[in-house]
């Protein structure tokens, strides 16, 4: 069953799960599936009985100096297909990919121009580190609060910043109890929250 939880792609992603209830414990079995990598990105999603901060926490001390971010969910979908109250994360290694990330807060009150602004900061990291921007290299991800029912003009803001490159993502869950979502960014635990991350690899994706 092991072997099921864990898989990696032909380009050095690795995506692995684990469930365990207890969140240190299953974090403890994800770096040992995630095994020695150098990782540039971790992206989790996470049940939400998982509590935010505590598996924020433990995600750090596990993989020291490398960038997480992530959500809750309401079903993971991991290499051993649909689980509920597990943890999976995604594994972006060193080469190949660079990954530039942001969070983006209060997304009910300022969220258009927060989005726009971290979109635009965001795109422009990217074009900094990359001899040219070649989209067909380039994706942006999208993990937002789904409670906040502004989802549709933060997706808007954001198309709008970053012109033709790609976006993907979708929102946090709390399974189907609609109470309450969490997103974790580099330590932070937050809600009415939106995640932006852009991807460069060296790996033309479309």
């Amino acid at each position: 069953m092991a072997r099921d939880l864990a898989s990696t792609s032909s380009c050095g992603i690795k995506v692995a799960a684990s469930a365990l209830s207890s969140t240190r414990a299953a974090v403890d079995e994800l770096k040992i599936r995630l095994g020695n990598a150098d990782l540039q990105q971790i992206v989790a999603f996470f049940a939400i009985e998982h509590d935010a901060q505590t598996l924020a926490d433990a995600l750090a001390e596990a993989f020291p100096g490398v960038p997480v971010s992530g959500c809750s969910t309401a079903g993971e979908i991991t290499p051993a297909g649909m689980m509920q109250g597990s943890v999976m994360l995604i594994a972006f290694p060193r080469e190949g990919f660079r990954v530039y990330s942001d969070i983006i807060t209060d997304i009910d009150q300022f969220g258009v121009e927060r989005a726009t602004d971290t979109a635009r900061h965001l795109k422009s990291q990217v074009a900094s580190h990359a001899d040219h921007l070649d989209k067909r290299n380039v994706f942006s991800l999208l993990l937002i609060d789904g409670l906040s029912n502004v989802e549709e003009s933060i997706v808007a803001a954001i198309h709008w910043a970053i012109d033709d490159i790609a976006l993907v993502g979708g929102s946090a869950g709390d399974g189907l109890r609609f109470q309450r979502t969490a997103l974790i960014h580099n330590g932070r635990v937050a809600q009415r929250a939106a995640i932006l991350m852009m991807v460069e690899s060296d790996y033309p994706f479309c």
